[in-house]
């Protein structure tokens, strides 16, 4: 199993944008993953706020970055962001 995750752990940071590189909203969330979505209102908001400027594209988009910062924390955002637009928890 810890074989697996540091696997896991290495295709991720391959795949990581350099925080400097990033839409400022997805910096943010990034920032707000390394402590948690659970009980962030924030990422509910810069949710929507993703969802009103590219809809679904942008708002998994986001996620794909998101989840490539902190694997552990992207199924916490997308229940962070149940309901926003067409995004399902």
């Amino acid at each position: 199993m810890a074989k697996y995750a540091r696997k896991r752990a290495k295709y991720s940071a391959r795949r990581r944008t350099p925080l400097d590189q990033l839409d400022p909203l997805v910096r943010e969330l990034v920032r707000i993953g390394a402590d948690g979505f659970q009980f962030s209102l924030r990422a509910k908001e810069i949710g929507k706020l993703l969802d009103h400027r590219g809809g679904i594209a942008e708002m998994r988009a986001a996620h794909e970055q998101v989840s490539n910062w902190h694997p552990d924390q992207a199924r916490a955002l997308e229940r962070a962001w149940g309901g926003i637009g067409d995004w399902l928890s």
